[in-house]
């Protein structure tokens, strides 16, 4: 005698091969709720005190980033923003700050060198490099265009830009007088460890590589590509999209060589700060 289970599957098969042409067969389907991404709606129903204690995978997960963001500290919450509006804020903030703090991982050494280079040429500021061995935990190589500093000043008016995955700022001390400038793919556990102002941007997946071949050439970049109306023209209709590295920063760039020349007809023959 056959065994009861088996008799009854082949029962079932039989009974599920013979049946009409236009007959369904109706499964049950396990509805676990809309999966949420990182979009509008994200934003507007988490704040970052929730957010502070999401883990790292529960953050990526939640896909890329589509637009920029900047934080509001009225609602606790990050709101959307336009590329032209960051860059300008992040700007105006070099203008006025003491120092710049470039912060990314020490695999990434040679772009952060040239970002750190790009910089202190064009806002004419001492410009620091936090090298992290992780994006986790403390370990990290600081160094500085200043060569009188030997450690970070945490009291200074300081822009920090975050460039990939990075461990939360106050790892490295207490930047309380701080703007902070995320660059990244998704969403990370540093952007919602801050008080202050505070912008993310999206970065294109594999900015990284795309960034090492062209990071020599950012200055040719800045005057090449960003000056021609076709290409800004490209992303200006596609504004949510995300950028590659150095567009961003060749952008930045832009943007503190825009606001050197508004202060100097502002401010003629006076020291621009």
């Amino acid at each position: 005698m056959g065994d009861p289970s088996t008799t009854g599957s082949l029962k079932m098969s039989s009974l599920l091969a013979d049946r009409m042409p236009n007959q369904k067969i109706y499964e049950p389907v396990i509805l676990d709720g809309p999966r949420e991404e990182a979009g509008p709606m994200f934003f507007a129903r988490h704040t970052v005190s929730e957010l502070r204690h999401w883990p790292a995978e529960r953050l990526k997960s939640m896909g890329a980033i589509p637009f920029p963001v900047g934080y509001c500290g009225q609602s606790d919450q990050y709101e959307t923003k336009v590329w032209a509006d960051v860059l300008k804020q992040v700007a105006d903030a070099i203008a006025s700050c003491d120092v710049i703090t470039v912060i990314g991982s020490s695999s990434s050494s040679l772009e952060l060198d040239s970002v750190q280079t790009l910089l202190h040429h064009y806002a004419r500021k001492p410009v620091e490099v936090i090298k992290c061995f992780a994006d986790i935990g403390p370990g990290y190589i600081w160094s500085s265009t200043a060569e009188h500093h030997s450690m970070p000043d945490t009291g200074a008016r300081r822009v920090a830009i975050a460039l990939g995955s990075v461990p939360p700022c106050h790892e490295f001390g207490n930047f309380s007088n701080c703007t902070h400038l995320f660059v990244h793919e998704h969403l990370i556990p540093a952007f919602f460890a801050v008080s202050g102002k505070a912008f993310a941007v999206p970065m294109s997946l594999g900015g990284w590589k795309l960034s090492h071949i062209a990071f020599h050439r950012l200055l040719d970049i800045e005057t090449e590509l960003c000056s021609g109306d076709s290409y800004r023209r490209m992303f200006d209709e596609t504004g949510g999209f995300s950028r590659p590295l150095c567009f961003i920063m060749a952008e930045l760039l832009t943007a503190v060589h825009l606001r050197r020349g508004i202060a100097a007809r502002v401010y003629p023959g006076g020291v621009v700060d």
